[in-house]
């Protein structure tokens, strides 16, 4: 506020922190709870990807080109890539890259949880969210995902990155469940450093 918003550009552009939750076995266009549900593939041993992730995280850390989101504003021929998702034509253009770094990244935590409560978490965060991105369908869809998959688990893995400016953490997520073979969403993201300034 005040004279330090004219700073801004400064703070925009320091390193950031994030802790941030994944879930395993489910993916959508946005790559975390507020998109539609692209593809889901539940593991018959959740477990086991306790064992496999950090070493799919360790290619990740360094300078590399992320691809946007499919669900971002990035601009593509004078539309935002999420103007070619909605409209079904994401295949017709190339998604652009950014060039980020992550200079750490690691397991912090994990948790089961029944898909239902995450179902039932992310049609309660939609709910909160006021605008047109096709909320109605969205919620529809984890209404069905309660209803039919009961009982079913899922694991949650508890990440700590630090990463440049721009970087889209969701990305990482999804990145991450293509690397072990099956699919992932962010769960959420809390921002906890950003420069020399923490969370308290």
């Amino acid at each position: 506020i005040g004279e330090e918003n004219r700073r801004r550009k400064r703070f925009e552009d320091m390193d950031k922190e994030y802790e941030f939750e994944i879930v395993f076995g489910y993916e959508t266009d946005s790559y975390d709870l507020m998109g539609m549900i692209t593809s889901s593939n539940l593991l018959d041993q959740p477990g086991k990807l306790r064992a496999l992730l950090p070493a799919a995280m360790k290619p990740l850390i360094g300078t590399w080109h992320q691809p946007y989101p499919p669900y971002s504003s990035a601009t593509v021929l004078g539309k935002p890539l999420y103007w070619w998702t909605r409209q079904g034509r994401l295949g017709e253009v190339s998604i652009p890259t950014k060039e980020i770094t992550v200079s750490e990244l690691e397991v912090i935590g994990w948790r089961d949880s029944d898909i239902g409560d995450v179902a039932r978490e992310a049609i309660k965060r939609i709910e909160n969210v006021h605008g047109d991105f096709r909320q109605d369908e969205i919620i529809a869809q984890w209404q069905t995902v309660a209803k039919l998959q009961t009982n079913v688990k899922v694991s949650l893995a508890t990440c700590r990155v630090v990463c440049s400016s721009g970087t889209y953490v969701r990305g990482l997520a999804h990145t991450l469940g293509r690397a072990l073979k099956t699919h992932a969403l962010a769960y959420s993201i809390k921002r906890t450093r950003i420069g020399e300034y923490r969370l308290g």
